[in-house]
């Protein structure tokens, strides 16, 4: 499998870096996100490769 060298995820984050954040503690694990519009749930497998990103619902074989 090889590493994207851009991507439009990677793209975005150079067009608006992230804020520095503060440390408070208050950081949270295990809940249901959105990343481009795709669902991403707690235990699903995240691949990537040069012709794009996929994701999974349980670990490649």
């Amino acid at each position: 499998m090889s590493v994207p060298s851009t991507c439009d995820l990677c793209d975005a984050h150079e067009r608006n870096p992230a804020l520095r954040s503060q440390k408070r503690g208050e950081g949270r694990r295990d809940v249901t996100v959105r990343l481009q519009g795709v669902t991403v749930q707690p235990g699903d497998w995240i691949v990537a490769d040069a012709d794009g990103v996929i994701v999974l619902d349980k670990a490649p074989s």
